[in-house]
């Protein structure tokens, strides 16, 4: 598009103009120029790779905050944003703890998730065969309700439990942060002779 600028006829201001070229661009796909597409592909993405990371650093960085604020506020009787400055100290001082536990909770629930998904793949595999063909007989209900039964089971259960597990090491590393914090040696201050 071309613009013209605004003009005016006697007093009052009228307004802009617009013309279309008769130029007819192309846009670009896979199949007029590949390589240039691919080019042009690829370098979205790697602008969009770091976006990604930071993303997910952030979020990272906000989850530490919560996970100590929530329990400031809780166990120190802070308020909510004396709570959120107070996680953020806990979580810089302590930052390698954190990340350490947070590892450790999460291959703790890839363990579980991967044992707990072989006996669902087994019952999905065993009716498969037969609904993708479109039979639907007793086998393939019985054990489409076992995957249902088993799933709730272990979402209810076992998820309760590693979630009640995770919560309290997130406690337990809490109380150790504050503690670790309470016994720090105070440097003396060196004060000029009079």
């Amino acid at each position: 598009f071309k613009q013209k600028t605004a003009y005016e006829i006697g007093v009052r201001l009228v307004g802009s103009e617009m013309c279309i070229r008769d130029r007819f661009t192309p846009t670009l796909s896979i199949e007029s120029n590949p390589d240039v597409f691919m080019t042009r592909f690829f370098g979205a993405i790697a602008c969009f790779i770091p976006l990604v990371f930071l993303a997910i650093l952030t979020s990272l960085v906000f989850q530490g905050i919560n996970i100590y604020a929530a329990r400031v506020c809780l166990l120190e009787e802070l308020g909510v944003g004396a709570s959120i400055r107070r996680g953020w100290q806990l979580l810089k001082s302590n930052i390698g703890y954190t990340l350490l536990n947070g590892l450790i909770l999460a291959a703790i629930g890839l363990v579980f998730g991967v044992v707990a998904a072989i006996p669902a793949f087994a019952l999905l595999l065993m009716s498969a065969p037969k609904m993708l063909e479109g039979i639907w007989d007793t086998q393939v209900i019985f054990s489409l309700a076992g995957l249902i039964l088993y799933s709730l089971l272990m979402n209810v259960v076992v998820g309760g439990i590693l979630t009640s597990f995770a919560e309290t090491t997130w406690t337990k590393l809490y109380q150790a942060c504050v503690n670790k914090d309470m016994f720090q040696p105070v440097a003396p201050q060196m004060t000029p002779f009079a």
